[in-house]
């Protein structure tokens, strides 16, 4: 057997010439990789890549000077896949974003944090939940019939350091 044989060869051919197209076409001026480096806001691929903003930001914003967040939401409908879609996003991207800190849903002890269980277990946190996960902030997420959404942030008093 010769090496390499002529098949091999023809493979060699095509991966050459598909390196060459590849490397082509990433560096004209309409790649949409060249697109999304020169930051233009118009670019699909840049708004892609920067969908997740706004809530990376709220995040940042509602998190407290030290301890955790608590989240909740209020006028969103539990039966509604946006709804539910909207309030994994919003939760699942805090604990992201904030993270080594942590994000703590309002829902029952034992539920799983899904859309629906977001939107449909809600329950009121009382002083010693709050003091044992060591919030230090609630975010109140709420939905207007109109559609209107918006979020509240309420500072949790922390208790007083004992300095003996």
């Amino acid at each position: 057997m010769s090496f390499p044989t002529p098949r091999q060869k023809l493979a060699a051919l095509l991966v050459i010439v598909w390196l060459i197209a590849t490397a082509w076409w990433n560096v004209r001026s309409e790649s949409p990789y060249r697109v999304l480096l020169q930051n233009d806001p118009n670019s699909p691929l840049f708004k892609f890549a920067h969908q997740y903003d706004d809530i990376d930001n709220t995040a940042e914003h509602l998190l407290p000077a030290s301890g955790n967040l608590a989240i909740g939401f209020r006028g969103y409908d539990a039966t509604d896949a946006r709804d539910q879609a909207t309030a994994a996003r919003i939760y699942l991207r805090s604990v992201y974003r904030v993270y080594p800190r942590r994000v703590y849903p309002l829902i029952a002890a034992g539920v799983s944090a899904n859309g629906q269980s977001l939107l449909q277990s809600q329950v009121r946190p009382d002083e010693s939940w709050l003091r044992e996960h060591g919030v230090g902030a609630l975010a109140l997420f709420s939905k207007l019939p109109n559609g209107e959404e918006s979020v509240q942030r309420f500072e949790i008093p922390q208790p007083a350091m004992d300095s003996r």
